[in-house]
């Protein structure tokens, strides 16, 4: 990962910072009291406003794959608030780790860490899994910098043997299909290689498409 995708401009941050630290300070003592309470479907629907005022905040200033975690936290509590479903200790836990690596994680990039939202996979997975589902996945925290232009290289290109040039052609068309074949027919990991070719494509698209002349 590139030293200019890891960068991020806290100025906004800085301004919104109080609000997301305090609507998550909520959120936690309304899961303590959850915990006591499990049927107060009031209590839960505090919890919600609160983790979905921190959502907002953080796609306000341009953090959408570190929201994904709050939002994730948003599905696991909207049946509690509903009345549809008790909590559980595995649900306390996801939550409350999930609150503590966000912290964790905004105080971070306030630091000048770099901003790479894969290290709050862990918490993520956790809160997903509570939620009852298996799909989890890093590519749902994972965001390419497709507001860089590519840079194609100015070197003369050097011509190659007609022959050796037919034949890296159809090697990079082989190697396309394998992504390709790979992407169709593994789940997360085919997710993981198309999210891999994306890079490729803002980084160095003629690595991918370029033909050798």
């Amino acid at each position: 990962m590139s030293a200019a995708k890891d960068e991020y401009d806290v100025g906004p941050l800085t301004w919104v910072k109080p609000e997301i630290e305090l609507a998550l300070r909520r959120a936690d003592e309304g899961i303590t009291q959850l915990s006591v309470n499990a049927g107060d479907p009031d209590t839960a629907r505090t919890i919600l406003a609160h983790l979905h005022q921190v959502s907002g905040a953080l796609l306000m200033v341009g953090l959408e794959p570190v929201a994904h975690l709050s939002e994730a936290m948003e599905t696991l509590v909207e049946p509690l608030a509903k009345g549809s479903l008790a909590i559980s200790p595995e649900m306390i836990g996801a939550v409350r780790g999930a609150i503590t690596a966000l912290n964790q994680y905004l105080e971070g990039l306030m630091r000048g860490e770099p901003h790479r939202p894969l290290m709050l996979f862990s918490a993520y997975k956790k809160v997903v899994t509570a939620i009852g589902s298996d799909k989890a996945s890093e590519v749902d925290l994972f965001y390419p910098d497709l507001s860089r232009r590519p840079k194609f290289s100015e070197r003369a290109v050097t011509r190659v043997d007609p022959e050796l040039a037919s034949l890296l052609n159809l090697k990079r068309t082989e190697f396309q299909r394998g992504l390709l074949s790979i992407a169709d027919s593994n789940g997360s990991l085919g997710e993981i290689v198309l999210s891999m070719m994306a890079c490729l494509l803002v980084e160095s698209p003629q690595l991918l498409f370029t033909s050798i002349n």
